[in-house]
């Protein structure tokens, strides 16, 4: 087992633990819908002519996760944890075909999307303020964790329409597989009933563990901006 795999586990186990430091326990399903792109990191070796080219070339992606969570609320705060498969990365415009490109006959433009398949374990500190019974307004601030299991790049090809996709899945030994995030968000949680609740929260996340492990001229930090949503149930008052 590697040591960022174990630093992985670890904190799995540290945030279980926190769970348990308040009153009501609520356990569901979320998907956290978004766009991610990357921000660069180039080193002094690039000239600001390379850095325009590369910024102007990388553009967001449409990007999910979908996982299990759980969370524990008190009157003024509480906390939430979960367990999310994550699909995210980045993509370039539209480009011509490089000449002795491997592309399909009649293809003339391509989009090249870099694609990184995560195991992520978000933690949220709420700060909750009740609308009503029923309501509940909370600002949510925390960190995520996640251990990059695939590395793809997908070569979409163009003629008009989408012509073909070809993926090809990359090493990561170069990658800094752990990768940590900070994030927050503003939420709304409505309860259905004693037994269910839903949530939508507009969320932000920012991945400071830079993508590459260096040295590396043009260095990466994942970021994403979107909607996250869920189905609470099995609710307990302790």
């Amino acid at each position: 087992m590697t040591t960022a795999a174990r630093y992985f586990i670890a904190t799995g186990l540290w945030l279980g633990c926190l769970v348990a430091a308040f009153s009501q326990t609520q356990y569901g399903i979320s998907a956290y819908l978004n766009f991610s792109g990357a921000r660069l990191a180039a080193s002094s070796t690039l000239n600001q002519r390379a850095i325009d080219s590369i910024e102007a070339r990388e553009i967001s992606k449409p990007s999910y996760s979908v996982g299990l969570l759980t969370q524990r609320l008190g009157q003024k705060a509480g906390f939430r944890i979960g367990l999310q498969y994550m699909d995210t990365g980045y993509r370039t415009v539209r480009e011509p075909v490089p000449p002795g490109a491997n592309a399909p006959a009649g293809a003339f433009r391509q989009q090249v999307i870099y694609r990184h398949i995560n195991l992520e374990l978000p933690a949220e500190l709420l700060f909750i303020h009740a609308l009503s019974g029923k309501d509940r307004l909370n600002f949510m601030m925390g960190f995520s964790a996640a251990y990059i299991l695939q590395n793809r790049e997908d070569y979409v090809f163009f003629s008009g329409e989408r012509l073909s996709r070809q993926v090809n899945r990359l090493a990561t030994a170069d990658l800094n597989r752990l990768q940590l995030a900070f994030q927050t968000g503003i939420g709304f949680q409505h309860d259905l009933g004693s037994s269910l609740a839903i949530f939508v929260q507009p969320a932000f996340l920012f991945w400071y563990t830079a993508l590459v492990q260096p040295p590396a001229e043009a260095n990466r930090n994942l970021y994403s901006i979107g909607l996250k949503t869920g189905i609470l149930f099995q609710t307990n008052n302790n």
